[in-house]
């Protein structure tokens, strides 16, 4: 036991990614929003230059005064004199949400990006993805009529719904406006301390995600008639593979298939990775629209609704496109090995068909080999047997009592056996040295 009044010295047993994976679960607080209130959002999409997200977040706090955050923070709170900040890095944007007290009642009549300076604006020019407004007001107990949300809204679709367990109400139609913003009408019935600030959070995150997930979307269309193209291509390639008669035939074809593989390849490159964030945005749209519980209020369809009805089938004509890039990249690699099967079939056909002429060529070598070989078998007799017909002749001229004629007939098998057995031992003899050399 610890005896009273003593503490346990700490024990640095931590593993060194403990402190930063504990603090991950913390580094995103809500913003604390009481109605009425005015809230502005920026989400600033730059994915060839991430540095500038640091920058733009550097120069916002030097104008102020504010030291920024460290290079690597992915989040950053502050409270300045007309506005709450809260910035957040993510993985091809940064976020700038900005609160603000109000006590107007004229909706939307003074959001909080106003005070932003005008020469750090200027720098965000080509890089806002996502702008949007929140209004937050209390609930007069009075269903909000149709005059009013056909004012605060441009959109001829108004989508809106309970939501939080019916402590609050959301409106919007998704519409950017001629500044440049979307909005949300938020109506506080009876949110309980930080439900605001969280709902206000969810309903961003939901118009930043949903219109994220979209820039899979230029992508998609631009490469649907490019497959189109390449599978006419492919289609015409694989009907010719039947029709090849030659070689060249096959090299030209198989030429044309690296060429469209290159160009499935390249295809591929340029848009998988944007295809994988389509689907991961729209699983974070689809689970922020979960976490808000909405609640139908009658004759306006939900957020869900709205989404499932004009985000879904772009999210699934991405989808498609991607599933149609896969397989098309899947058949011409099958017709590749196709034609790669092909061709080594025919040259084992040639390979064979020469081996066999070549078998045929050394079968008649053989054949004439054999002959030459009895040719010179009688030849080399004819002249042996002759010498020594000259030889019995000489001996008798001598007055020897040889009988020429009768040495030479009984020679003549002798030599044939002896001039056959010779030749025999001397093909042997060049077989078996050549051979050797080519071993």
């Amino acid at each position: 036991m610890t005896p009273t009044g003593f503490t346990t010295p700490a024990l640095d047993l931590d593993h060194p990614w403990r402190s930063v994976l504990s603090s991950e679960i913390h580094s995103r607080p809500f913003l604390d929003i009481q109605a009425p209130a005015e809230v502005s959002h920026i989400a600033i999409f730059c994915d060839s230059d991430l540095q500038i997200h640091q920058a733009l977040l550097a120069s916002l706090c030097q104008h102020y005064g504010v030291a920024p955050p460290a290079e690597g923070h992915r989040n950053f709170s502050y409270t300045f004199s007309d506005f709450r900040l809260k910035w957040e890095s993510h993985t091809e944007f940064s976020s700038y949400t900005l609160a603000r007290s109000t006590t107007s009642t004229d909706a939307f009549s003074d959001p909080p990006h106003r005070y932003l300076p005008q020469a750090w604006l200027q720098q965000l020019r080509g890089l806002v993805m996502v702008a949007t407004h929140l209004f937050v007001e209390k609930h007069d107990q009075q269903e909000v009529d149709g005059a009013r949300l056909r004012s605060l809204f441009s959109g001829p679709v108004i989508a809106g719904s309970h939501t939080v367990g019916a402590r609050a109400e959301v409106w919007s139609d998704f519409r950017v406006r001629a500044d440049g913003f979307s909005r949300f009408l938020v109506r506080d019935i009876d949110l309980l301390f930080m439900q605001t600030g969280r709902l206000a959070q969810r309903l961003v995150e939901i118009e930043t995600y949903r219109t994220i997930a979209l820039l899979g979307l230029p992508q998609a269309q631009t490469n649907q008639p490019l497959i189109r193209q390449i599978e006419d291509e492919l289609s015409t390639l694989t009907q010719g593979m039947g029709t090849a008669n030659s070689p060249e035939d096959e090299y030209a074809l198989m030429q044309s298939l690296i060429t469209l593989a290159a160009r499935v390849e390249a295809m591929s490159l340029a848009s998988n990775n944007r295809f994988a964030a389509v689907q991961a945005y729209w699983r974070i749209v689809q689970a922020r629209i979960a976490d808000i519980r909405e609640r139908r209020i009658e004759g306006y369809p939900t957020i869900a609704e709205f989404m499932d009805r004009r985000l879904v089938p772009a999210i699934e004509f991405c989808a498609t496109i991607n599933t149609r890039q896969q397989a098309l990249a899947e058949r011409v690699a099958h017709a590749s090995d196709l034609l790669r099967t092909r061709v080594s079939i025919n040259q084992e056909r040639q390979n064979s068909a020469i081996l066999a002429s070549l078998n045929r060529r050394a079968k008649a070598q053989l054949r004439l080999q054999q002959a030459v070989e009895g040719f010179s078998t009688v030849a080399i007799t004819y002249y042996v047997v002759g010498l020594i017909g000259y030889f019995s002749k000489g001996l008798k001229t001598l007055g020897l009592g040889v009988n020429a004629d009768l040495v030479s007939v009984i020679s003549i098998p002798i030599v044939i056996v002896a001039t056959w057995i010779g030749v025999r031992r001397l093909r042997r003899s060049l077989s078996e040295r050549a051979s050797q050399e080519f071993r």
